[in-house]
């Protein structure tokens, strides 16, 4: 999904859940307005939170958006050790418990998100869903 297409359906959910408490996560204009003004859309244009260029050898690189300073600069690949530990667990629910319980920012990362979103889930009344 290009950025273009995020904004647009990020707006159209907005404006349609008016009373929707998780409304404003939606209406947070300054990153994405940004990439518009920038025309940085993703694939369609060459760049968005990635860009392929090629090296000096010619050989392709993608380099990533640094949303701090919006610049783009080496893609670097951060290490957690609660990942590392997980990748080697075959058993799923194990696996899943592994990374949640984990003690560095993967964890913590996985803990917000879930423990947001199941939230979320929650509060919605199976009536509406149709």
């Amino acid at each position: 999904m290009g950025v273009d297409v995020l904004a647009k359906v990020a707006k159209g959910v907005a404006d349609n859940c008016p009373d929707d408490e998780q409304r404003a996560i939606l209406c947070d204009p300054g990153l994405v307005e940004k990439m518009l003004a920038n025309n940085w859309l993703g694939d369609k244009t060459g760049q968005g939170f990635f860009k392929k260029t090629k090296g000096a050898g010619g050989e392709k690189e993608i380099l990533t958006l640094n949303l701090k300073t919006l610049e783009y600069g080496p893609r670097q690949r951060p290490k957690f050790a609660t990942v590392e530990a997980a990748k080697s667990v075959d058993d799923l629910r194990t696996r899943l418990k592994m990374l949640v319980q984990g003690t560095d920012k993967a964890g913590e990362l996985l803990r917000k998100f879930h423990y947001a979103l199941f939230s979320y889930i929650s509060y919605r009344d199976p009536g509406d869903l149709g």
